[in-house]
C-alpha cells in the first residue's frame, strides 16, 4: 500500500488539474474533489473548517465528506465529541478501485439476464434497424463470417444472393474468389443452400438471369470496379461492394428484409433459368 501511495503522489506532482481529472474519472463531483483536496492540503479537519476553506455551507460539506468516507477515500476520527475527516491517501483510492472492479465484475455477470429482460420489452423488429458497416478486405471477411453466424442463429438453410457481372467489371481482373472462396467452402461444409441471381451487361447491369450454384464459378465473377453482391439471410440484408476500397453493410430489420425477399421472388419468376448441372449441394 505504501508503494501505491508513493506512485499516486509522484504521478501528480502538484498538478491540481491532472489530479482533478483523475478524481473525476473515479466518480467525484467538483465539490467532492474540492473537499478531498482540501483535506490533502490541510490535514485532519472537522466539517466546519472544511466548509470555511471550500466556501460551502457546513451541512453540504459534511454530506460530501461523509460520502467520500463511505467510498473509502477519507477516514473519520472523533476528538472531544467532534468528527474529524482525514485523507486515506493512495491506499483509499486503491481500495475504492478494487471495490469498483468487484462490483463491475458482478454486474458483468448479470449482463445476459439484463439483455433478456431488455429484449423482452421489445415489440419486435419494428424498432430501429440494426446497422453495421464493414471496411476493407478484412472487413469483408468479417461480413461473410457474420452471414454464416446469422444463418446459424436464425436456422436458415438457404441463402439468397444477387451479384453483378458486367464486362466493365471483368476488366478489373479481380475474381470474386479472392474474397469469397472460404465463404462458399463453408457454405458447402455446413450443407447450406444458396439461390443466385446475376445482373449482367456491358458497362452497367442490363439483364438478369438465375444461375445454378454449380454453374456459378467464383474465378469468372468479377470483384472490382464497383462489382456488388447482395445477400439475404432471413431478416438480415448484406451488401458488399468490391471497389478499390472494399466496403460492406449489414441491415437487420424485418420490414426491410421483406421488401428484398419480395424482389428476389419477383426476379425468380421473371428471369430465365440458366442451365443447371447435376450438383445438389447448394440448391
Amino acid at each position: 500500500m505504501y508503494y501505491l501511495s508513493q506512485v499516486y503522489c509522484s504521478f501528480f506532482p502538484n498538478n491540481r488539474i491532472v489530479l482533478r481529472a483523475y478524481l473525476q474519472q473515479i466518480g467525484l463531483s467538483e465539490k467532492e474533489q474540492a473537499v478531498y483536496l482540501a483535506l490533502a492540503e490541510l490535514g485532519m479537519q472537522p466539517a466546519s473548517a472544511l466548509a470555511r476553506h471550500c466556501g460551502f455551507d457546513r451541512v453540504s460539506t459534511y454530506r460530501y465528506a461523509k460520502k467520500l468516507s463511505d467510498m473509502g477515500l477519507l477516514k473519520i476520527f472523533v476528538r472531544d465529541g467532534v468528527q474529524y475527516f482525514a485523507s486515506a491517501w493512495g491506499e483509499g483510492v486503491a481500495s475504492h478501485l478494487r471495490d469498483r472492479m468487484q462490483e463491475y465484475e458482478h454486474m458483468l455477470g448479470q449482463v445476459d439476464d439484463v439483455d433478456r429482460q431488455l429484449h423482452g420489452m421489445s415489440h419486435g423488429e419494428s424498432a430501429a434497424p440494426k446497422l453495421q458497416i464493414f471496411e476493407g478486405k478484412a472487413g469483408l471477411k468479417s461480413l461473410f463470417r457474420d452471414v454464416l453466424f446469422e444463418a446459424k442463429e436464425q436456422k436458415i438453410l438457404r441463402l439468397r444472393m444477387l451479384t453483378s457481372n458486367t464486362f466493365d467489371q471483368q476488366l478489373g481482373n479481380v475474381p470474386l474468389s479472392k474474397f469469397t472462396r472460404e465463404f462458399f467452402d463453408d457454405l458447402q461444409d455446413r450443407g447450406l443452400g444458396i439461390e443466385i441471381v446475376e445482373a449482367s451487361g456491358t458497362l452497367l447491369p442490363e439483364y438478369l438471369r438465375k444461375v445454378a450454384p454449380d454453374d456459378f464459378h467464383l474465378d469468372t465473377i468479377p470483384a472490382a470496379r464497383g462489382a456488388t453482391s447482395v445477400f439475404l439471410v432471413g431478416n438480415a440484408i448484406y451488401l458488399a461492394c468490391y471497389e478499390d476500397t472494399q466496403i460492406g453493410l449489414k441491415i437487420k430489420h424485418g420490414g426491410l428484409s421483406q421488401i428484398f425477399h419480395f424482389l428476389m421472388d419477383a426476379l425468380g419468376r421473371d428471369v430465365p433459368q440458366a442451365p443447371k448441372t447435376d450438383g445438389e449441394w447448394l440448391r
